[in-house]
């Protein structure tokens, strides 16, 4: 082996392991995140169904989706679906993720999707949840109930 190609080699094997570095410090992230995410989408729903707060939907919620409802229209639309639907009896699965570049420093900002499969008095009713990591913590930007009793 010349000696020319071996400082080559050393450069190609810092670049693997610095590339190797960046993208597990981004899955660690994205499980960070998918972690948090969860976790929120869940607390927020049981608050609003099982203890008739929605303030933690309100404190958390995005601008996009105060556009969309006040605060107090908020307030009356899940105050509504909980009359209509009954009482939260099970919130059986979550699925979705969070969805973020693995390159630290991107412009890019985290989202997260779910759906929560629930039960309301025997009523299977999805819930669908769309978040933004904004200013080091989650954001709703949709917050969504999809049951036929509500627009009947």
């Amino acid at each position: 082996m010349s000696q020319k190609t071996f400082p080559l080699i050393q450069v190609v094997i810092g670049f693997l392991v610095l590339a190797t570095a960046v993208v597990a410090w981004g899955l660690f992230q994205k499980s960070q995140l998918d972690r948090s995410s969860q976790e929120l989408a869940i607390r927020v729903t049981q608050s609003i169904f099982f203890d008739n707060d929605i303030e933690p939907l309100v404190r958390n919620a995005h601008p996009a989706l105060i556009e969309q409802y006040t605060a107090d229209g908020l307030r009356a639309v899940l105050s509504n679906a909980s009359e209509i639907l009954g009482p939260l009896e099970l919130i059986e699965s979550i699925s979705g993720t969070s969805n973020m570049s693995l390159v630290p420093f991107s412009a890019t900002q985290p989202t997260a999707n779910y759906v929560l499969s629930t039960s309301f008095d025997e009523n299977q009713t999805p819930i669908y949840i769309a978040m933004v990591w904004e200013d080091e913590a989650w954001r709703f930007t949709e917050y969504r109930i999809d049951s036929p009793l509500l627009y009947s």
